[in-house]
Order: structure tokens, then C-alpha cells, then sequence
């Protein structure tokens, strides 16, 4: 109902669009409001039969009547908006949409007339439009859309007549009146005989009366044999002109914040930054390449003219310096309205609850049809050739691409300044290198330098020029490129993102993958929908459309729908509350009337209660007025309400004057003052608004207030429970002091009594004394006692003794070091001092999160990839250069470093120890032999070798655009000889469809399985290279042998399967297995709301984890509990002649949501114990597998860690002599944005 319906002025102009349910209210058809329709009559080649349909029950004009084969409304788009031609693409659309019909195309359409009709279908819903006629004879299959179709029917004349016979109450009102004026003969004389006889040379006024029944007016001549009917009612009695304060758009008002009104920059979500009022837009990414570029452009012409233009102004011309000004000047204002201009961002939230989010196609030029994906950030759907730029956060029309020097995404609107400023700065660098030469060969032509030393000496005396030749040559040369690079753009109308998947598709198509919907839309002149010739495009793009048009309209005033709300409740709830107020009496009415049959049939003999059949009569009347009661409030509740959704708080003069409207909402309203006019009402509704502003700036001072005295409550009771603690830790130590003072007193008694033994015994004989009743000095069980040993001896272990009968074992260890008797009180004052004072209460600090074992700088792009050699000895890295450094662990030194491909580095796989795979985004997987860079002496390697490119030995092309890995696998193969073979097999993207897979074979590089994903298999693909599955894009693969055990004859049988995981753009993750020459999916599991970023596998091969753009760390069972020979694989496969689908089994599940948003990569340790996550925000979070509960954080990297791996080695050993000391089996690697690589010891 929310469609946008084409208004028409009665001489069939376009007026305006308004909404579809605005246009058939009664209401707005008697106010003279007409939109464009369309009649589609479908006949059967084969045998000239009629297809006609009957509407849907859910209609809300003529629900549930026959009709012709299609009528609805063409659309207030660009491509239905075009008279005939557009009413055509309309009904294809149509037909497709109710009947399933997609074998009629445009050509089929015969326009034969068009009718001006106006049918009222009940009080409240009516038609009035100009309806265009279209036949088409053609043998097509159906397909019926419930929702719109009920029934269809192929009828013949004869039948078609004796339908007509039982009445036309059945039929349409403009199917009575195509039957009744053209039908029969067209049906006899067929389209193209009826426009030769001029049976479609007039148009017909169809009005209705109030009645609902219609009327022919004749507008234009028509042939002879066409009778027509005078109209009881003419055009000229119903207004044709909306009222002045009609708008098919909802009110607005604008948004205020503390009485300020704000700007839909102060709204936008977009990660960009604004200036003066929202009128300079920049991004937020990195603006230090931007600081460069101004920097450069502000550096050159001041060297340029500080020294060179000042000299030339003398001595060859005022013209060099003044060009030179201009030139320079231009350049500033083209790269600053490049950078600092809205590159047209399209505005958020359009689509935001929409029911599905899958693609639109949308046709071009009837011959390419174009997808318009959903974007579930802005939630709108892009128009073609917008794109969602990530480092802005927003949708950018007509984006080419993101420019880092500039801070700001290339789009629609800027894209000619851009050009400008490229041209402007080739040609000004040129100028500034001819002049610098110039200057430079005056020089050397100065008498004063002498001839031998003439240009070192032109050098000595002004380095500026050859500063500035030099400099200005270094940027000339790549910035011609660019501009020659766009030029070529320009002249095929294309784009940088479109470019991008020429050669992917190109290859597909070479391939025959593409079949027949394989053409390549980006590539010449002859395929690319979007270009009009050289010339033409050239032109289009110096005089762009909408380039001087802001879709979000950053400096704007924001505005609101007023609908929504205003004067403290909504309109909705005004309705509520009327019909509340008017049902209340009707139930009241209904029991008086009860009572009165109660009573009038008590008064006649009769008892209600008692006869059943009176009972029933009485009680089913007056439920029937009550039901008509109830219908005719709502009936006129709904006018009611449709009117206060466009008029907030304007009520209807006539309503103002009953008592009965003066609901709770409008008590204090003065209603008259409220419908003298839109000016009256605006203002009111400011007053409100800034009423309401007011109100919230002191609703937000007492929050603060309330916040300030919650937060001196807080600390007033943190105070009191600190003083309840001391309390309590005082009486405790009360206590101990006083059980310390017993047993000081029991501890001073042994001592005096030990010293007057120490008197008895200090003139004895140390060695001669026995004691303790040791009477024989040979007995072996007391020659080992201390106090054998002498007098000391005797008196530590009597201590001792004693110490330890009273239970003060906090003072033996120091009794222990006492060497004489006098250092007892010198003991006991330590011991008292111990005891006196407090024990501090140890308090648990946090630990601090490990740091790197080492950090890795060789590369000068971003780290891409990493992955540590089978025995760890090596490290391998890419970055997004495709630059590749292997690295030895033992002396942290850069072995070998080589570009290994053009573009970014996306996989790095170790085959073996002296084997590496590697796979770029200049769409090559290629394999190499580094057995010379990881052998015994990698560590003394030759300096010379280290920038060598190791042997190549293996090279083919895959698809790479969705920057989707590779993942390889041994497998065992069966040669012709019946033997088993080892080969490589290695899972990849589709050439032409990104959200299929293909397996290859090495060494031979061919292609041993293609085509593996959900559904069926399709030749028609879109232009990024996207097929029609539901998938998406394929963003991750994980290729493993896995191990099942079944039961064979008594005996459990270990047999090796390959199975394939697949991440999929759509957040799900699908496991396939290989079984009998084919991959079949065994389940397919969604746990993200947006595409995975990265998963892993664990070692054993029974868990898989992976990560996506949201919060959520999912986890998967890969085992399914089953024999997979008990589970029924059969793939998923829906057909258009059946719904059923055959379930497959879904895998134990669970999902973990985490505090960090937007995770990018992730790796599971060799013993499946800690998980690692890499975050945008530089961090790698540390999970335990078993409770996912986070146990740490390393934080050295400054920007997304883009790459991470856990060691494969099982064993605890060190690299002998190396500098990196930890067991080998916890080492971690992480690569990040900020082209550095660290290695963690992680031995939780």
C-alpha cells in the first residue's frame, strides 16, 4: 500500500506521485484525484482462448470478481513512468508477479486504448484512473501468486458469454466496460486488424455515480461500430485538481534538541567528520596519507615560486610565474572540492524493517537486468552502481573507489572535480618540470660558474630547481597513469569496482562457464549497459546528472515525519480512545433493547428464558445491530484516521461542533483555532514542540541533580562500610593480643624455670652430664639427641621443647637461631613486636598481559597472512603488496623475501617442510619449492639470495575477487594401475560463480570437481560474479580428511573421508562430503547476522570456530554422533513444481557473544585448549574452549589483526641457540594492518 502511484492531471499529464492507498480513498477520488493504471488481455496462441483471473479476497477494491489476465498500476519510477512504453514494462512486471508469466517481453505488448473510468467499490475504497490497454497473444505457463490470484480460468467466447449471462455482478467494472464497448471485436478481428480498422482511435470518460455504477463518455472519435452511452455525470463536476493543502508526502517538522535545531549531520551514523554546519565532509580513516598530499601540494609550488618563479620573472618572462599561479591555484580549488565535498551518501534507514533482504533485479535497456543488494548497515537497497564503502560507514552512489591520499570515497558527486584535479596536476607538474630545466640551463649559461664545473656548479648555487625537478617528475609519472587509467574509464563509462572483475569474468567466459547469460557487462563499449557511446559518455560525464545533488543533505535543517507523534501522544491513540469512547453506549444501547423485547414479550404470554427458538431469534437480532453499530463507527473511524495521519491536530469542522468529540486528548485543545489553517497548526505545533523542548531541558537537569545525590550516597556508603570493616578487623585484633598475652605469660614461667636449671648446670661438666635417664652412653637410641652435643645444645632443645608443647609455633623458627640464654628477652620483644603489628591483607593484582617474544618488521604493506613451518623452525608472512619473507625462528632473521604475487597475499600454506602454496588476489595459486630457504643453513644465508624469488613449481588461475582463501589436502587417489597414489588437491572459488567452489588437482592443475555449493546449479550469474544462490559470496574454506569409524563384520573399521567447511557472505557455514564421485552436503548451519570474516579447524577434526563482523564467536560439533552412511544425503533441491524440501541434519551448535565488535581472524592451539580472535581494534583476545570464558588480552598491534596461527607442533622442545627461548608448541603469530608481526609464548 506504501507503493507510489503515478498522478495524472485529466488530459493524462503527470502531476505527481502519491501512495496507493492515498489514491483509492474515496475521500481523495471525490476531491478529483486520478492515477495511471493499465489492463493487460492475455490469449492463448494455440487455441485463442482468454486467460482471466479472479482477485484475491485480500484486494481492497473488488475483492474476490473476475477480470482480465492482469490489471494493476505502473509505478512512479523512471522506467514506468514513460506513457505506453512504461505501462508495458509495468505489466511484464506484473505478470510475473501474480501469474508467474516471464515468457512475455515488451515487444509482445499491442497497446490497443486507453479508458477514463471512475468506480466506487464501497464507501471507503474506489477506483478512478486512465487505464491503458494491452494485448498480447502468446502460449505462456502459470504460475499463481495467491496472494494476489484466487482463481484463474481459460475461456473462450462462447464461454465468456454464458459467464456474462448469469450476471455482470461478478465482473470488474472496467472489464464490463471493455466487454461491453471493444472486447467482441478485437476477440474476431484480432489486435493488429483493430488498429488497421481504427478500433483504437478513440478514448473513452468512464465515470461512476454514487450507486457504484459506471458511465461511458466518448473523449475522441472511435470507429462506427463502437456504440457508446452518455454520461450521466461529466468530468467537469468532479474537481481534477488536488486541493491547495493536498501532499502525497507525509508533514514534516523539524527536530529540535535543548531549542537548537539540528542538522542531519549531527544525525548521520556515516564515520565521517563535518565542518561548517555539515557543508565539508571528510573521512575518518587515517588522514595522515591526506596531510601528505596537502603537504606536497602546498610544498612544491613554494619551492617552485620562491626560487624559480622569482628568477624567470626576470630573465625570461612575468607570464612563467603568472601561469604557473593560476595553474597552481585551480589545482587547489579541483582537489579541495574533490576531498572536502559530499561524494553523494545515500541516506540511512529507507528499508529498515524490510521483510526479506535479498537482491532486486531491476532491468536496463530491456536486454540487462542489474541486482540491487541489500545493505544491512544502511538498511536500504543500493541503487546500481552504489556500493557500501567500509572506512566511511555509508553508501556512496556511483562509487569508483576510496581515495586515501583525498580521505574521502569517489562517487557521483565529486568523481568530475576528481578528474579535473588529476588533469590540473599532470599539467601543472609538467609546467613546473619544463621550467625547472629551464632554470636549471640558465644557470649553467652563468659567466660567473666556470665551464668545467658549469652544472655542479648551477647544482651549489640553487638546489631548488633540482629539488623540484626531481619531485615534480616522481608524481608526474604515476598521476599520468591515473589520469590515463580514468580517461579510458571515462570513455566506456565505467568504473574502478567494475573493473576490477574484468578478468575473472573474462577467464569464465573463455572457459564456457558463463553459458548463455555469460557476458561480461563491464568490458567495451558493446556489453556494458551502462555506456552511450565514446562521445556520449564523455559528455555524460562533463555534464553528470545529479553530481550537484546531495542525497543526504548534510547542512540541512533534519526533519521528522510529523506522524509519529506530537503535542505528548500519538494520533493512533487519539483513534483508540474514540472508539472507545463511542462502543462504551452501543453496549449500553443493545442491553436496553434486551430488555425491552424482554419486557414486550413478557406483556404477550410469552417467557424468553424459557422458549428456546424466541430466545435464539431475539438474541441473533439484536447481535446483527449490534454488529452494523459497530461497523458503521469503524467505517467512519477509519476516515477519521487517515485524516489525523496527515493532519496531526486538525479535527474535521464538522466534528468540532459535536459534543460527543471532546475526548480526554482534547479537553484543553481549542478545536475551532485548530481548523482555521496550516498556518494556525504549525504554529501550535511549534509552541508545542518547543513547549515539549522545555520540559526535557528540565527533566534533564533533575537527572543530573538525581545523579549527583546518588553519587554522594554512594561514597557516604562505601564511608560507612569502610568504618564497619575497621571495626571489625580492631576486634580481632583485640582478641589476638590478649590470647598473645597468656601466652606470654605461660612462655615467661618456662623461661625462668629453664634458667635455674642453666644455674644448676653451668658448673657441670658440658660433656660428662646424662640426663633424661639415658643410663648407658652406649645406647645407639639416645646418641643421636641434640643436647648430647653441650650445654647450648641442651638449652636450644629444651626450648624447643617447650615452644612447641605451649603451641606458639609462629616464634619456633626464630628459638631456632638462639645461641645463648641471654637472647631470650632480646626474642621475646622481636616476637611481641611481630604480633603487635597488623598483618597487611595481600591484595590480588591483575596481571599484566604478556608481551611479544619478538616483533617481526619486514614488510611495508600490511600483513596479510602468516603461517609457521610444520617443525615451527620458519615463518612464513604476506602482506598486501603480495610481497612474501620467510623468516628463521632462530636468529629472527629475514632468510628469503620475494614478490610472490601482484596484488594481496590471501593464503600462505605449508605443504611440507620445503613446500609452500601460495594464493594472491591477482587470481594465481602457485607453489613453491623453499627448501634452499629452510634448509639446514638458512641461518647464514647468503645476502645476495635473500631478495630471490625461490623455484616455482606449480602455477594456475583461480578466482580471487571475494577475497576468499584456498585451502589444500593430500588425498589418496586410485591411478589406472589399481594403485594408490598421493595427490594435491586444493579447494577454491568458482571461476564464475563466487558462491560455488571448485577442487583442483596437482600436479596436474586440472579441475577434478566443480561447482559444489547449496541448490541447483545456474548459468546465469550477476555482474560481480555472484550466481543465484541464497548463500552469498563464499568468504572462507577449510579442506580435511576426517576419520569415521563403522562397524565391519564384528569390528570397528577407521575409514578416511574428505569433507569441505564453506563460510558463506549470509553468516552460514555448510559442511560437504565427498561420497561416490560427488560432494554431497551433509547440514548447513547460521549462527552470524553478517558474513564470516574467518574459521579454523581444531587438530583432532572435531570442533570448527568462526568468526564474523558482529559479536558472536560460533562454535561447531563436526561430528554428527552418526554413521554417515545411516544419514539420508540427499542434496537440498527445490523445484518450481514442488515445495517440499527434504531435511538434512543439523550439527550441535553454540554461539558466544563476545565485548568486542568486528572480529577479522581466528586460530584454535594444537592442543584445542585456547582459542585466539583477531580484532579490528588491534587486540587478540584469548578464549578457553572449554567454559569460552576470556583469560587474556594482547594488545601490541595499532590497527586490525588481519592474520594469526597457533605452532603445529605437538612437543615441548627449544630451538637450540635460538633467540626466542619458549617450547614450541605455544608459540602464537600475529600479523596485523599495521605491517608489523608478533610472536606470543601462550602456555595457559
Amino acid at each position: 500500500m506504501e507503493e507510489r502511484c503515478i498522478l495524472l492531471n485529466p488530459d493524462d499529464s503527470i502531476a505527481g506521485d502519491v501512495s496507493k492507498k492515498e489514491c483509492h480513498l474515496m475521500s481523495n477520488i471525490e476531491k478529483g484525484m486520478l492515477h495511471r493504471a493499465f489492463s493487460t488481455f492475455l490469449f492463448r496462441e494455440s487455441d485463442g482462448r482468454l486467460l482471466m483471473q479472479k482477485r484475491a479476497q485480500e484486494k481492497i477494491t473488488f475483492p474476490g470478481l473476475w477480470t482480465n489476465t492482469c490489471c494493476s498500476h505502473p509505478l512512479s519510477v523512471v522506467s514506468e513512468m514513460d506513457g505506453v512504453l512504461g505501462g508495458k514494462r509495468a505489466a511484464v512486471r506484473k505478470l510475473d508477479h501474480e501469474l508467474g508469466i516471464n515468457q512475455v517481453n515488451v515487444d509482445d505488448l499491442d497497446f490497443l486504448t486507453k479508458i477514463h473510468y471512475l468506480a466506487p467499490s464501497d464507501g471507503l475504497w474506489g477506483e478512478h484512473e486512465i487505464d491503458y490497454i494491452y494485448f498480447v497473444k502468446k502460449d505462456v505457463s502459470v504460475e499463481v501468486n495467491e496472494n494476489e490470484v484466487s482463481d484463474i480460468r481459460w475461456v473462450s467466447v462462447d464461454e465468456l458469454k454464458e459467464m456474462l449471462s448469469d450476471g455482470y455482478s461478478q465482473f470488474t467494472p472496467w472489464f464490463r466496460i471493455i466487454v461491453e464497448n471493444f472486447l467482441f471485436k478485437w476477440w474476431e478481428k484480432g489486435a493488429e486488424a483493430s488498429q488497421d480498422a481504427g478500433l483504437t482511435g478513440g478514448d473513452l470518460d468512464i465515470l461512476g455515480d454514487s450507486d457504484g455504477d459506471t458511465h461511458t463518455q466518448t473523449t475522441a472519435p472511435t470507429h462506427p461500430a463502437i456504440s457508446t452511452t452518455t454520461a450521466t455525470r461529466s468530468l467537469s463536476s468532479v474537481s481534477s485538481t488536488p486541493p491547495p493543502d493536498f501532499s502525497s508526502s507525509p508533514r514534516t517538522i523539524p527536530i529540535r534538541r535543548n531549542n537548537r535545531l539540528l542538522r542531519n549531520y549531527q544525525l548521520s551514523p556515516a564515520n565521517l567528520r563535518f565542518c561548517c554546519s555539515g557543508h565539508i565532509v571528510t573521512s575518518k580513516d587515517n588522514p595522515i596519507p591526506f596531510i601528505c598530499s596537502i603537504f606536497l601540494v602546498l610544498a612544491i609550488p613554494a619551492v617552485f615560486f620562491g626560487r624559480i618563479g622569482v628568477d624567470l620573472w626576470y630573465t625570461l618572462s612575468p607570464a612563467v610565474p603568472i601561469i604557473a599561479a593560476y595553474l597552481t591555484l585551480l589545482v587547489w580549488c579541483s582537489m579541495f572540492k574533490t576531498a572536502f565535498a559530499d561524494p553523494g551518501v545515500l541516506p540511512v534507514d529507507i528499508d529498515k524493517n524490510a521483510v526479506d533482504t535479498f537482491p532486486r533485479d531491476v532491468s536496463l535497456r530491456h536486454t540487462h537486468f542489474l541486482s540491487l543488494k541489500y545493505c544491512e548497515t544502511c538498511h536500504i537497497y543500493r541503487p546500481p552502481r552504489a556500493s557500501h564503502c567500509r572506512l566511511c560507514n555509508s553508501c556512496v552512489d556511483g562509487i569508483d573507489h576510496h581515495c586515501s591520499f583525498l580521505n574521502i570515497c569517489i562517487g557521483r558527486r565529486n568523481y568530475p572535480s576528481f578528474l579535473t584535479f588529476c588533469g590540473l596536476t599532470v599539467v601543472t607538474l609538467a609546467y613546473y618540470t619544463a621550467f625547472a630545466a629551464v632554470h636549471l640551463y640558465q644557470l649553467t649559461q652563468d659567466t660567473r660558474v666556470s665551464t668545467s664545473q658549469s652544472f655542479g656548479g648551477a647544482l651549489r648555487q640553487d638546489p631548488a630547481s633540482a629539488v623540484v625537478f626531481v619531485v615534480a617528475i616522481l608524481f608526474l609519472i604515476p598521476l599520468a597513469f591515473l589520469l590515463a587509467y580514468h580517461a579510458r574509464l571515462t570513455l566506456i563509462n565505467s568504473t574502478t569496482i567494475e573493473q576490477l572483475r574484468e578478468k575473472a569474468v573474462d577467464r569464465a567466459r573463455k572457459d564456457g562457464e558463463l553459458g548463455g547469460g555469460g557476458e561480461n557487462p563491464f568490458v567495451g563499449d558493446d556489453s556494458n549497459p551502462f555506456s552511450l557511446g565514446p562521445v556520449a559518455n564523455v559528455q555524460w560525464m562533463a555534464f553528470r546528472p545529479g553530481s550537484n545533488y546531495s542525497h543526504a543533505r548534510f547542512s540541512a535543517v533534519a526533519q521528522r515525519d510529523a506522524r509519529r507523534g506530537g503535542g505528548g501522544y500519538t494520533p493512533l491513540a487519539l483513534v483508540d480512545d474514540y472508539v472507545n469512547h463511542f462502543n462504551e453506549p452501543v453496549g449500553g444501547i443493545m442491553d436496553a433493547i434486551e430488555d425491552f423485547f424482554v419486557a414486550l414479550l413478557a406483556e404477550q404470554g410469552l417467557d424468553l428464558d424459557g422458549d428456546g427458538r424466541v430466545q435464539g431469534e431475539v438474541r441473533a437480532g439484536i447481535h446483527r445491530l449490534q454488529t452494523l453499530l459497530e461497523h458503521l463507527i469503524d467505517k467512519n473511524v477509519d476516515k477519521l484516521e487517515i485524516y489525523l495521519l496527515r493532519n496531526i491536530l486538525t479535527l474535521p469542522s464538522e466534528l468540532a461542533c459535536v459534543p460527543t468529540a471532546f475526548l480526554p486528548h482534547y479537553r484543553e485543545l481549542d478545536l475551532e483555532a485548530a481548523g482555521q489553517g496550516a498556518d494556525d497548526h504549525d504554529s501550535d505545533t511549534n509552541a508545542l514542540e518547543i513547549s515539549l523542548d522545555g520540559k526535557r531541558g528540565e527533566l534533564a537537569r533533575l537527572e543530573k541533580i538525581n545523579r549527583r545525590l546518588r553519587a554522594v550516597e554512594r561514597g557516604k556508603k562505601r564511608t560507612v562500610d569502610r568504618s564497619l570493616a575497621q571495626s571489625t578487623h580492631r576486634k580481632a585484633l583485640l582478641a589476638q593480643l590478649a590470647s598473645v598475652a597468656d601466652r606470654h605469660v605461660t612462655l615467661a614461667a618456662n623461661v625462668r624455670s629453664m634458667h635455674s636449671s642453666h644455674l644448676l648446670l653451668k658448673d657441670a661438666e658440658p660433656f660428662g652430664v646424662v640426663l633424661g635417664g639415658a643410663q648407658d652412653p652406649q645406647d645407639s637410641q639416645h646418641s643421636s639427641h641434640p643436647w648430647q652435643s653441650g650445654r647450648i645444645g641442651y638449652l636450644n632443645w629444651q626450648t624447643s621443647r617447650l615452644v612447641s608443647d605451649e603451641g606458639v609455633g609462629f616464634v619456633k623458627g626464630q628459638l631456632e637461631h638462639v645461641a645463648a640464654v641471654g637472647d631470650l628477652q632480646r626474642l621475646l620483644a622481636r616476637v611481641l613486636s611481630i604480633v603487635m603489628t597488623p598483618t597487611p591483607t595481600p591484595t590480588r593484582k591483575r596481571k599484566a598481559p604478556p608481551g611479544p617474544l619478538y616483533v617481526v618488521r619486514s614488510h611495508e604493506h600490511s600483513v596479510t597472512q602468516v603461517s609457521l613451518s610444520p617443525t615451527a623452525h620458519h615463518l612464513v608472512s604476506g602482506d598486501d603488496g603480495g610481497g612474501v619473507c620467510i623468516t628463521s625462528l632462530r636468529t629472527m632473521r629475514c632468510v628469503r623475501q620475494w614478490a610472490a604475487h601482484s596484488d594481496s597475499v590471501l593464503t600462505l600454506q605449508w605443504l611440507d617442510n620445503y613446500t609452500l602454496l601460495s594464493h594472491g588476489r591477482d587470481n594465481l595459486v602457485k607453489v613453491w619449492s623453499v627448501s634452499g630457504a629452510c634448509g639446514d643453513s638458512d641461518d647464514n644465508n647468503d645476502s645476495d639470495d635473500t631478495y630471490t624469488p625461490p623455484p616455482l613449481t606449480h602455477e594456475f588461475h583461480v578466482n580471487a575477487l571475494n577475497f576468499c582463501n584456498v585451502s589444500a589436502c593430500t588425498v589418496q587417489t586410485q591411478t589406472h594401475a589399481q594403485t594408490q597414489a598421493q595427490t594435491l588437491w586444493v579447494a577454491a572459488p568458482h571461476l564464475a560463480d563466487s558462491a560455488r567452489i571448485d577442487v583442483w588437482e596437482l600436479p596436474s592443475t586440472k579441475r577434478v570437481h566443480r561447482s559444489i555449493g547449496v541448490g541447483e546449479i545456474s548459468h546465469f550469474h550477476y555482474p560481480d560474479g555472484r550466481g543465484e544462490a541464497k548463500t552469498g559470496l563464499c568468504m572462507a574454506l577449510e579442506m580435511y580428511e576426517y576419520s569415521q569409524c563403522r562397524q565391519h563384520e564384528q569390528e570397528q573399521e577407521h575409514t578416511p573421508s574428505l569433507r569441505l567447511l564453506a563460510a558463506y557472505e549470509d553468516g552460514s557455514l555448510v559442511l560437504f562430503e565427498l561420497g561416490h564421485s560427488r560432494w554431497i552436503q551433509l547440514w548447513r548451519v547460521r549462527l552470524h547476522n553478517e558474513a564470516i570474516m574467518d574459521l579454523c579447524v581444531t587438530s583432532d577434526k572435531r570442533y570448527a570456530y568462526t568468526v564474523s563482523v558482529d559479536r558472536c564467536v560460533a562454535k561447531y560439533d563436526l561430528r554428527d554422533g552418526r554413521d554417515v552412511q545411516d544419514v539420508q544425503r540427499v542434496p537440498k533441491v527445490q523445484h518450481k513444481q514442488s515445495t517440499s524440501e527434504i531435511p538434512l541434519p543439523t550439527p550441535l551448535t553454540h554461539s558466544y557473544t563476545t565485548k568486542s565488535n568486528g572480529h577479522s581472524s581466528i586460530s584454535v592451539r594444537m592442543d584445542g585448549r585456547v582459542l585466539a580472535v583477531g580484532c579490528w581494534n588491534g587486540s587478540v583476545e584469548l578464549y578457553s574452549t572449554k567454559s569460552m570464558k576470556l583469560v587474556g588480552v594482547l594488545d601490541m598491534h595499532r590497527q586490525s589483526v588481519s592474520a594469526l596461527t597457533f605452532s603445529t607442533v605437538n612437543s615441548r622442545d627449544i630451538l637450540d641457540d635460538g633467540i626466542i627461548e619458549a617450547p614450541l608448541n605455544a608459540l602464537l603469530v600475529t600479523g596485523g594492518r599495521d605491517e608489523r608481526v608478533a610472536i606470543y609464548e601462550i602456555d595457559l
